[in-house]
């Protein structure tokens, strides 16, 4: 695998000032487009396309909101945008596409849904999603890990597979850049590097809070052998300080006020 892109497409609700949904239909009328929705009206969709570089997919996200808000007026319609695992009786996801050109990796993405399992779901998840909406989520049935349900992994195409296991991670440009950071150099160490992979996450058993942060640290340490990008650095950054004890995250937050100034 020579070349790895990262994509996503991150669910949210729209409230009035009552606290009640807005049908996301109502909201985001083009369906494709990078603000709409799928097959559930309720639920709108941020799709930023693909990218290597994680900053650039922050950078359009915040460019679709900001797009958003003033195109179609967002102040005068909504009170709030949020995300999480589950709101109003809505489970949301934040489902990250993983793309391959040039090698067919729906052939062997088995290597690498045990670690997005661990250092996604077992770490990051752990250490930052709300956990009553995440198990609230689980307890619906979405949001369950590979290990326990092949579904999700969703091969979308030969050369593209979508983890479906994270909820919606939109809450703040850094912790939306360090999950979509955690899955790159996951997906990249356990294809390139294997030997090292297994190495470091069999090194630190990520029982205790503590150690997921450890192992989190580890393995962004590791892959500075296979990845050296404009992600190298920034993203041991954000990461650090996203993963930090004294860092606090209101999931029920209306994200624009992190996203658009």
């Amino acid at each position: 695998m020579d070349k790895l892109v990262i994509g996503a497409d991150p669910e949210i609700i729209f409230l009035n000032r009552d606290g009640d949904i807005i049908p996301a239909n109502e909201i985001a009328h083009d369906r494709n487009s990078g603000f709409g929705h799928d097959g559930h009206p309720s639920t709108g969709e941020i799709r930023p396309g693909y990218s290597s570089n994680i900053l650039e997919i922050i950078g359009k996200i915040e460019n679709i909101l900001l797009q958003a808000e003033h195109k179609l007026d967002l102040s005068s319609k909504i009170s709030a945008i949020q995300c999480g695992h589950y709101k109003k009786n809505k489970a949301l996801g934040g489902h990250i596409h993983l793309a391959t050109p040039g090698h067919k990796v729906h052939r062997d993405y088995d290597k690498m849904a045990p670690y997005l399992d661990l250092l996604l779901e077992d770490c990051v998840e752990d250490l930052l999603a709300p956990n009553d909406e995440r198990t609230t989520r689980i307890s619906k049935g979405y949001g369950r890990k590979y290990r326990d349900h092949q579904e999700a992994i969703r091969v979308k195409e030969e050369e593209r597979v979508e983890y479906r296991a994270p909820g919606s991670w939109l809450i703040s440009p850094e912790v939306a850049y360090t999950y979509l950071y955690v899955a790159k150099i996951t997906a990249l160490l356990s294809y390139k590097n294997p030997d090292l992979m297994r190495e470091v996450t069999e090194a630190t058993r990520p029982k205790t809070l503590l150690r997921k942060r450890r192992l989190l640290k580890d393995v962004v340490t590791a892959s500075r052998s296979i990845v050296k990008d404009d992600d190298t650095e920034l993203g041991r950054d954000i990461l650090t300080d996203v993963i930090a004890p004294t860092y606090d995250i209101d999931w029920d937050e209306d994200i624009r006020k992190n996203w658009i100034v």
